[in-house]
């Protein structure tokens, strides 16, 4: 069953600080948060990406194909099954765009 997340989105080292708050499905991909993030800040998914939520890390596959063995795919990554195993509630973690 999908749940309603709220996710703080917050552009690391900016002054005067740049957030974003959305409210997603817990039925969403990496790969669908990626878009979600492109569209909040008006960027133009023109660059490589990766999240990192522990020592885990997931990209789009396609974009990474020499190194995929060292990845996993965000488009396979449910936010709902990464939720509760690496985000208690208000914890963090990492996207990284234009890399």
């Amino acid at each position: 069953m999908a749940h309603l997340l709220q996710l703080k989105i917050s552009l690391k080292g900016s002054r005067p600080p740049i957030w974003r708050r959305v409210l997603v499905s817990s039925e969403m991909s990496l790969l669908d948060l990626h878009d979600v993030i492109q569209f909040v800040f008006g960027w133009q998914d023109y660059h490589l990406f990766i999240f990192e939520l522990g020592s885990f890390e997931f990209v789009n596959y396609p974009d990474w194909e020499e190194d995929a063995y060292q990845f996993q795919s965000a488009e396979d990554a449910i936010l709902g099954d990464l939720i509760p195993t690496y985000l208690p509630q208000g914890g963090k973690f990492v996207y990284r765009y234009d890399m």
